[in-house]
């Protein structure tokens, strides 16, 4: 029988900071008490294939939807379109690549420490608008007011 000589059980967490990953696999699970049905991702780091999972629950105020605010950050940050169902979620995010935050956060429950995906973003950040030039003052009458007439409409 073969025996690795790694025996370390605890994982090693990761620097915090911002991470190329890809959604390798989305699913519905039960809840860890077994109360609900949360949404999993497992997301893949690029960099170094280690794996983490992120559950995102059911919103309060509308118990049928996934927490619309985080499914809607992912989206954004994957360039999916919205999901007008679980299943379309599913579908649009596997395989998909984003920027994740990975913080460390400390576990009373435990006593433990552990990695915790705090944020997304595109790989890419949308073009931002940039002036072309200077807004130039329109004035008219001494009151700001000026005269249009039909003559002077495009249409």
């Amino acid at each position: 029988m073969y025996k690795s000589e790694k025996t370390k059980d605890e994982f090693e967490l990761i620097p915090d900071g911002v991470y190329e990953a890809v959604a390798s696999d989305v699913k519905e699970r039960p809840s860890f008490d077994g109360t609900s049905v949360q949404l999993e991702i497992v997301w893949r780091l690029v960099s170094n294939n280690r794996v983490f999972f992120d559950h995102i629950n059911k919103d309060k105020q509308f118990p049928t939807d996934y927490s619309h605010w985080k499914v809607s950050n992912i989206l954004f940050a994957c360039g999916c379109p919205d999901a007008n169902s679980t299943d379309d979620l599913i579908k649009s995010l596997k395989g998909k690549k984003a920027k994740i935050t990975m913080t460390s956060q400390f576990y009373d429950k435990t006593g433990k420490t552990y990695n915790r995906i705090t944020d997304y973003s595109p790989l890419k950040m949308p073009v931002e608008a940039v002036p072309v030039g200077e807004p130039k003052e329109v004035k008219g009458k001494d009151d700001g007011a000026i005269d249009v007439s039909s003559d002077d409409l495009p249409f």
